[in-house]
């Protein structure tokens, strides 16, 4: 039922680590497994085994993962439409998040003026 796992390309000494860390506590490749599994399920936009996953998640011995899942499944209709959806309002939301930055960095400084300025000059 889970969408085909793709495994990041690690480097030799984070691979020898993991593998270590995975071999010796069984509760950390619980997590490990959970966490690899979402992050399969959402970058393949595969919202039909999130059911799965959250059940399976919200049974788990972990508390920080339970809770996760129980946050998920509060807005589970946002959560399916960001795993089947092909739109995405990242560049939205880091237009916005560059634009509070900007304020934050001339705060006390300068007025709307220059903070016009400066988001207009780099958008241009």
């Amino acid at each position: 039922m889970w969408c085909s796992p793709r495994w990041p390309p690690l480097r030799r000494h984070t691979t020898r680590v993991l593998s270590d860390r995975l071999q010796q506590d069984p509760i950390f490749r619980r997590a490990f497994t959970f966490t690899h599994q979402f992050h399969t399920l959402v970058t393949h936009r595969c919202a039909r085994a999130l059911p799965a996953w959250l059940a399976a998640a919200e049974a788990s011995e972990i508390p920080e993962l339970r809770r996760f899942a129980q946050g998920l499944r509060k807005d589970l209709p946002a959560v399916t439409a960001a795993a089947t959806d092909p739109w995405s309002q990242g560049r939205t939301e880091g237009f916005n998040h560059r634009i509070k930055r900007e304020k934050r960095l001339t705060y006390g400084r300068a007025h709307f003026d220059l903070l016009r300025t400066r988001v207009l000059h780099r958008t241009s």
